[in-house]
């Protein structure tokens, strides 16, 4: 694999989509210094290979906007959720989800996030579902603070008798 993206790189440096679906991959990183490479690249689609992780860093696919996961086995979902987050341009995912929580993991750790497999992410509906709980989905403890009791004040009581004559 690393030949054919080396192949590729010096046909043509500036492409800006690579497909590498079905390539039976089993380890990015020793494509990432590779697809680094490629200054111009904006997709990346690694769909339906034998992923079961990814590198910690990905910040050196910096210009890469979009890129696919889907159908790839993935151990820890939240450990590649993280690691995407060191992509500085990533705008659109597409990978598979089994859970409402894993999309609540990736709404929260992705704020720059604006596209999740093919649906524009709704950030106003999802802030305000989620203020009531922290950054794991839970809720937090009540703290409920007192209001100060009004005090009556003998000084405006002449003022207020003012303004009901003048009603």
């Amino acid at each position: 694999m690393a030949e054919f993206l080396i192949d590729m790189f010096q046909n043509d440096p500036t492409i800006e989509e690579i497909n590498l679906d079905y390539k039976e991959i089993e380890d990015l990183e020793e494509l990432l210094p590779i697809l680094a490479k490629f200054d111009c690249l904006k997709s990346l689609s690694l769909a339906d290979n034998r992923l079961m992780a990814v590198p910690h860093d990905l910040s050196c696919l910096e210009g890469v906007e979009d890129i696919n996961l889907n159908g790839n086995v993935f151990q820890d979902l939240k450990q590649v959720v993280i690691s995407l987050t060191t992509m500085p341009s990533l705008r659109s995912l597409h990978i598979n989800l089994h859970e409402e929580e894993q999309v609540d993991f990736i709404f929260r750790n992705m704020p720059t996030l604006e596209v999740l497999n093919d649906t524009a992410v709704e950030r106003d509906d999802f802030e305000a579902e989620g203020e009531d709980q922290n950054q794991y989905g839970e809720e937090p403890e009540q703290q409920y603070e007192q209001e100060p009791e009004q005090q009556y004040d003998e000084e405006q009581e002449p003022q207020y008798e003012e303004e009901r004559e003048n009603q």
